[in-house]
């Protein structure tokens, strides 16, 4: 046990979610999520746990201290890093802790199915973005705002389980223009917003950088802030 929870990807949580908590929190990575023999499992990628960390185990597998709970992927890393974000926990994978989201960067993919209208793109995303500059190449839209910029292009690869079934021909990639630690998690939710106003006009769907579904900007905050 402690090799297969030191090699990891292994989540680190200060207490057990309920059932239902954590199925549901899957289900935005994998609606199809289902649990059978106390494994959640969420397309190929598998959720063992929860398993309590005792000292011997916290010693064998040199975890960190102050974490009581582990579940063990056997799978996508994003699977544990999105619930890390929205459960309050940390993820621990070849013998050290992963690094989190950093605070001033939440960047943020819209799949869409058509081509949006640059006009009506840049009419749209403006108020957030604090104005948008389009620039069209083949194959690619570029809009750069004084906040947010966006990247309209090609899907390339799968289409992440999140998005389900459907003809996904585009993304559309939301970053911060510069990074502003003293307004960092204002500026998140404003991503947040863009986001779900541009799949709401285009009918897409918005995922965070972990392939978990977007619902709220508040989504791409950490569990443990308060706003």
């Amino acid at each position: 046990m402690a090799r297969r929870v030191r090699r990891g990807p292994t989540l680190l949580l200060s207490d057990v979610p309920g059932r239902e908590r954590l199925l549901d929190t899957v289900r935005l990575f994998a609606p199809e999520a289902r649990v059978d023999g106390g494994v959640v499992w969420a397309g190929d990628s598998g959720l063992h746990g929860p398993v309590e960390v005792t000292p011997k185990l916290l010693r064998q597998a040199r975890l960190p201290g102050g974490w009581p709970v582990l579940y063990v992927s056997s799978g996508d890393e994003g699977l544990v890093g999105g619930l890390a974000h929205r459960l309050g926990g940390i993820v621990f994978a070849g013998g050290r802790v992963l690094p989190g989201r950093d605070a001033d960067h939440h960047l943020v993919t819209v799949y869409l199915a058509r081509r949006p209208d640059p006009g009506r793109f840049s009419e749209l995303v403006s108020p957030y973005a604090g104005g948008v500059t389009h620039t069209g190449v083949p194959g690619m839209d570029l809009y750069s705002g004084g906040r947010i910029s966006a990247l309209v292009r090609a899907v390339e690869g799968a289409a992440p389980p999140a998005v389900g079934a459907g003809a996904w021909e585009l993304t559309c990639d939301l970053s911060e223009t510069a990074a502003d630690p003293a307004g960092a998690h204002r500026l998140a939710l404003e991503v947040g917003r863009t986001a779900l106003v541009i799949a709401a006009e285009f009918d897409g769907v918005p995922l965070d950088c972990d392939g978990y579904r977007i619902t709220e900007p508040r989504d791409l905050l950490p569990a443990s802030l308060t706003v």
